[in-house]
């Protein structure tokens, strides 16, 4: 590469070149000609002069340093912005996973709290059967000894009366 050509590639800013191309290499042909945004741009270190490398039209260098200094803010920008979004991704991820902890320790406490109402009702339930079965022995005790002492006389039928 020789000192004179500065080849900076295609990027967001108008390529520089130090050697300018023959002029029939310069003349685009067929459709959007003269529509050329000028954004491949060579320098002729000789001259002095500034030409678009596509259509090959004399430019103004403030234009062209100008249109640099453009897209290099707005590059800039674009890099300033790219990295508060990569910031606010990696906040939300970080309030995604403290979302996640603080649900699933929810649940934990949901099902613990299940599980406590769940023995405290089966409980209740088998003090019930408890008491139910102690009445139910306590009834069968009653008629037992009902039983035992045979039929009941009341003194005051005057059936009973008759027979005294």
């Amino acid at each position: 590469m020789s000192e004179d050509r500065i080849d900076v590639g295609d990027t967001i800013a108008p390529v520089l070149q130090l050697v300018p191309r023959p002029a029939e290499q310069t003349k685009l042909r067929g459709w959007g000609y003269d529509k050329c945004r000028h954004q491949r741009t060579e320098l002729d270190s000789e001259t002095r002069a500034v030409a678009c490398r596509d259509c090959g039209k004399a430019l103004d260098a403030f234009d062209v340093l100008l249109e640099y200094a453009r897209g290099e803010r707005n590059w800039q920008h674009w890099q300033r912005e790219q990295s508060a979004a990569a910031a606010r991704v990696q906040q939300l991820k970080e309030e995604e996973r403290k979302v996640k902890s603080r649900t699933q320790n929810a649940m934990r406490k949901d099902a613990n709290a299940a599980v406590a109402a769940e023995r405290a009702r089966t409980e209740r339930m088998r003090h019930d059967a408890i008491q139910a079965a102690r009445d139910v022995a306590a009834a069968a005790r009653r008629i037992e000894r009902l039983m035992q002492r045979g039929p009941r006389v009341d003194p005051g039928t005057p059936e009973e009366e008759e027979k005294t």
